[in-house]
C-alpha cells in the first residue's frame, strides 16, 4: 500500500478513537495521525507472513491494520533505536505472531481434552508436531495441535531468537510454556463454571476455584494474558548482546513491571469483557468469591468499579516500579520496559474505552 491509497476516513476514525485513551490524552493529533498512517503502510507485509503460523479457517475477517497500528502509536510517543529494532525483528524472516489467536474456545478446549497436552507439559514440542499421526485424535484436535506446533516452532526457532543468550531462550520457552498451560487452565475453569447451572437471571459465582482470586490473577490469569511470554519474546529480539538486562537488579525489575502490567491488562480485560463473558460463560475475574461476600448480591456496575479499584492499584505499582528502575537502571533499559508498558497499557484501555462507548450509545 502506498500513500496514495490510504483509507482517508478509517484513519480518521481510528484516530479520534486513540484520542480518548488516556495514554494519547495529551498527545499531538499529528502524532496519532502519522503512526496511524504508518500502520498502514506496514500492512501488505504483516498480511503477507501473519498466516503462515496462524491460519484463519471457519474465522471472521478481521482487521489486522488496527492490531499494527496499535504498536505503532504507542511507538511515536518516544521514538528510540529499540522501539524500531523491535518492529525489523519481529518481520525478519517470520513475521509477528499473534498469540491472541489461540485464545478460541474450540481451541482451548482440545487443547485441555487431549493426552497429547503433556508435550506442553513436558516442554516437549515435538510430540505436539507428530500429534496428526495419532489416529485416536479427532480432525478438530489433529488441527489445533498442528498450528500450536507451527507456533512453537515459530517463536522458538525465530532467528533473532537462535541469537539471544542461552538464558533468555530458556526464560522465552519457560514463558512460552507458562502461556498454553494458562489457556488450558482456563478453559478447564471456564467448563467448571458452565457445569453450575445456575438460572440465567442470576449472576454466577465460581464455587470451585483452586485458588484465592489473588492467586489466580497473579498466576494464571495474567499469564493468560501472553504479557509475560511476549516480555519474554521481545526481550529475546533486543538483548542479543546482552546490552540491556545487566545486573540482577534489572533483571528483577524489568519482570516485576511485567507482571504488574499483566495483572493490570487481565483487569482491563475482564472489565469490558464482562457481558460476553457472562454470555458465553467464560471465568471472568468478577465470578470469583471475593466479590460477592457482604449484604446481599450487588449490581454489574457496582462490581465493574470494585475491579477497576484493583486496576488502579496495579497501575499505582506498575509506575512505582518503573519509577524505581530510572534510578536503579540504564536509560536504555528503562525505554525498552516503557515502549513495552505502553503498547500492551494501549489494549487495557481500549478494553475499557470501548465497554465505556457501547453503554453510552
Amino acid at each position: 500500500m502506498d500513500a496514495a491509497n490510504l483509507p482517508v476516513e478509517k484513519i480518521g476514525a481510528f484516530k479520534k478513537f486513540y484520542q480518548q485513551l488516556p495514554i494519547f490524552k495529551t498527545a499531538p493529533e499529528w502524532s496519532i495521525e502519522a503512526a496511524l498512517i504508518e500502520g498502514y503502510l506496514w500492512l501488505p507485509q504483516l498480511q503477507q507472513v501473519r498466516l503462515q503460523v496462524f491460519p484463519r479457517t471457519d474465522m471472521k475477517e478481521d482487521k489486522p491494520t488496527n492490531t499494527w497500528s496499535q504498536w505503532s502509536a504507542p511507538l511515536s510517543r518516544g521514538r528510540s533505536n529499540e522501539a524500531r529494532e523491535l518492529i525489523n525483528n519481529l518481520f525478519d524472516s517470520r513475521g509477528p505472531t499473534s498469540p491472541g489467536e489461540l485464545s478460541g474456545s474450540s481451541g482451548a478446549t482440545a487443547l485441555a481434552s487431549d493426552t497429547s497436552i503433556d508435550g506442553i507439559r513436558d516442554g516437549n514440542h515435538s510430540q505436539l508436531m507428530s500429534v496428526t499421526d495419532h489416529d485416536e485424535s479427532s480432525i478438530q484436535e489433529k488441527e489445533v495441535f498442528k498450528v500450536l506446533g507451527n507456533f512453537i516452532d515459530h517463536v522458538i526457532h525465530h532467528p533473532a531468537v537462535r541469537e539471544a543468550s542461552d538464558y533468555d531462550q530458556s526464560h522465552l520457552q519457560h514463558e512460552l510454556q507458562n502461556f498454553l498451560l494458562a489457556h488450558i487452565d482456563q478453559a478447564e475453569d471456564s467448563d467448571k463454571l458452565r457445569s453450575q447451572e445456575l438460572p440465567r437471571d442470576h449472576f454466577d459465582v465460581f464455587q470451585s476455584p483452586k485458588n484465592t482470586f489473588f492467586r489466580w490473577i497473579k498466576d494464571i490469569s495474567s499469564v493468560h494474558t501472553s504479557c509475560p511470554y511476549a516480555f519474554a519474546f521481545a526481550t529475546c529480539l533486543l538483548n542479543r548482546k546482552g546490552h540491556l538486562f545487566r545486573t540482577s537488579v534489572d533483571r528483577y525489575l524489568g519482570q516485576a513491571a511485567c507482571g504488574h502490567l499483566a495483572t493490570l491488562c487481565r483487569m482491563y480485560n475482564d472489565y469490558g469483557s464482562l457481558a460476553r463473558d457472562r454470555a458465553e460463560m467464560n471465568l471472568n475475574c468478577l465470578n470469583f468469591p471475593e466479590f460477592h461476600t457482604g449484604d446481599g448480591p450487588r449490581g454489574e456496575e457496582a462490581l465493574k468499579r470494585e475491579l477497576f479499584r484493583l486496576a488502579e492499584y496495579e497501575r499505582d505499582c506498575l509506575v512505582l516500579t518503573v519509577k524505581r528502575m530510572t534510578t536503579a537502571c540504564h536509560e536504555e533499559l528503562v525505554r525498552f520496559v516503557q515502549t513495552f508498558v505502553n503498547v500492551t497499557d494501549m489494549y487495557g484501555q481500549i478494553y475499557v474505552e470501548r465497554d465505556v462507548a457501547s453503554r453510552l450509545k
